[in-house]
């Protein structure tokens, strides 16, 4: 442990155990489809992943927003499409050119940006498939917040999970730490505390659920119905703004230790 954590008193251990896996895994995370680091137990689904074993396991973010004519309307300061042809996220060899961009990156899966919607429950199997096919995992990542950064009614997003557990938990393509699907809640700043255990309470049995939290104080208040901490980091780079590293830091050293 680093010096820059004082000396803690030991958890109880049913705590210990239940944090231990995650205790560093707090993602920092760039722009959508930039690199994080996530810290856990890489090798859980160490044989997911091209990385060598022992390595941390790396992901980006993955939107699944670009259909039909959305990069000629809402693109028009980058006109030229990375994929060649139609750039459309339900495209199964859309999907297969960027896991191998990613892969190629040294990225172990993605983190799919997700909510249980008609069109994104087309796209998710097929995800799935080619996630599998390719030796790719993903995590998911639920949209927690709507368009006016509001948040989604309680009994909506704890139904959403629990279709997620129902109909993709069980699917390989998932990266998996102790066993369980990582998965995270964005938008939890806005939701209280007990909201975000409604929530995750029906589900925990069968996947992890991290907040996403940006600082010691939020990240403690949903520390006992979480599971560990997704750091959106939209913009600081800690090899360029310093205050970023030690706000991830901080975080990482509030975890339990054995």
């Amino acid at each position: 442990m680093s010096s820059c954590c004082a000396p803690r008193k030991r958890a109880p251990r049913n705590r210990v155990l239940r944090k231990r896996a995650l205790r560093n895994a707090v993602l920092g995370i760039a722009a959508a489809s930039v690199l994080i680091a996530a810290v856990g137990r890489p090798a859980d689904s160490a044989a997911a992943s091209s990385r060598p074993a022992g390595h941390a396991p790396v992901f980006a973010y993955y939107y699944m927003w670009m259909h039909g004519s959305y990069w000629a309307n809402n693109k028009l300061d980058y006109p030229v499409r990375p994929f060649p042809g139609n750039y459309n996220s339900s495209n199964p060899a859309v999907m297969n050119w960027q896991i191998m961009q990613a892969k190629a990156a040294g990225i172990t899966g993605f983190i799919v940006s997700w909510k249980n919607t008609p069109l994104y429950r087309i796209i998710m199997p097929r995800l799935e498939k080619v996630a599998n096919q390719d030796n790719f995992r993903l995590a998911m990542e639920y949209e927690g917040l709507d368009y006016s950064r509001l948040p989604l009614p309680v009994a909506e997003v704890a139904q959403d999970f629990k279709f997620f557990v129902a109909h993709y938990a069980v699917n390989p393509a998932w990266y998996r730490i102790g066993g369980k699907p990582l998965t995270m809640l964005s938008g939890t700043g806005e939701f209280s505390g007990p909201a975000v255990c409604r929530v995750t309470g029906p589900v925990r049995h069968a996947i992890l659920v991290l907040a996403e939290a940006n600082g010691v104080a939020e990240f403690q208040r949903l520390a006992g119905c979480t599971d560990g901490d997704a750091y959106y980091w939209s913009s600081g780079s800690p090899a360029t703004y310093a205050a970023s590293n030690g706000a991830v830091w901080s975080i990482s050293c509030s975890y339990p230790r054995s």
